[in-house]
């Protein structure tokens, strides 16, 4: 009888510290894991921080200097006319035609502006793929990024016209950001 009593009185101890470790274990997996998390999101927002930085340095170094050297270079932009684009509230219609001439489009591709629409997309798509850090990207160059859409924005529409798909990830950005904004123009300088 004594042994019996005994055998309960060590089987409920065992139990008591084996119920104790686990629960010791799993707060200790917790903590751990709870800092791994913290430290990956702490990684993850450093490595968007960087990168928005490496965006705007190409925004600035390549699509800035490109976009207000073809506003005062090309001539008859839609940017100009106020029917196509409000000074207060930007584009509406990415569907509308916008009819360029030939020499008008020879004007514009001289200007290399495909390829600040292809630095605008690649920036654009970063942006909505979660990559940069978007705040970050709107505070510093937001209103350049909607000005440069609406100096490019016959050219988006010619473009348009044949692929229809074309520069949606600008579109979106623009839309989503260029309500932030009462108004985007600056005045032409020549280059």
């Amino acid at each position: 009888m004594e042994a019996n009593r005994i055998s309960e009185i060590i089987k409920a101890n065992l139990e008591i510290i084996t119920v104790s470790l686990l629960a010791i274990t799993l707060i200790i997996i917790w903590i751990y894991l709870s800092r791994v998390f913290k430290t990956e999101a702490m990684k993850n927002q450093r490595e968007a921080v960087e990168l928005s930085i490496y965006y705007i340095d190409r925004f600035n170094s390549t699509v800035l200097p490109h976009y207000q050297n073809y506003k005062v270079n090309v001539s008859n932009l839609a940017y100009d006319d106020f029917d196509h684009i409000s000074d207060y509230t930007g584009i509406h219609d990415f569907q509308k035609e916008y009819p360029l001439t030939i020499l008008q489009v020879v004007e514009r591709k001289k200007m290399n502006v495909e390829k600040s629409l292809h630095d605008l997309d690649i920036i654009a798509t970063a942006i909505l793929h979660g990559q940069l850090d978007q705040e970050i990207f709107i505070k510093l160059c937001g209103r350049e990024f909607c000005e440069a859409v609406e100096v490019y924005y016959d050219m988006i529409l010619h473009i348009r016209r044949e692929n229809p798909e074309a520069f949606g990830q600008i579109i979106t950005i623009y839309k989503d950001w260029r309500k932030r904004f009462a108004e985007v123009k600056t005045p032409k300088k020549k280059m």
